[in-house]
């Protein structure tokens, strides 16, 4: 399965990623939306809740932990049987990450 494919089937069945870019380690994420950007990029917009990142994470339940990456930078993705994660507050907007979308958790938005 591509990196695409493994992101759609975590959002479809609520299942947490791990994802890493090249060059860099491991992050603990769970994948909201998939679809395109306003620039046309295939973009994913994901709740992190461990791993590695370049700004630091918040507590668990913190919207700060709100990322968005483009598909094309994510070297690995793999389904985890971890317990999914939510922030206690939605993003207030979905901003350019995703304004197409092909997948989303389903009731979240």
């Amino acid at each position: 399965m591509n990196i695409y494919d493994t992101l759609k089937t975590s959002i479809a069945s609520k299942k947490p990623c791990a994802i890493a870019k090249p060059n860099e380690p491991e992050r603990k994420v769970c994948p909201y939306l998939i679809g395109k950007s306003s620039k046309g990029e295939v973009n994913v917009m994901f709740y992190q809740f461990g791993g590695y990142s370049k700004r630091g994470l918040k507590e668990d339940g913190s919207s700060a932990n709100w990322r968005c990456s483009r598909v094309a930078e994510i070297a690995s993705a793999e389904i985890s049987d971890e317990p999914w994660h939510q922030p206690i507050q939605k993003p207030k907007t979905r901003g350019n990450c995703v304004v197409s979308v092909d997948a989303e958790v389903e009731g979240y938005y």
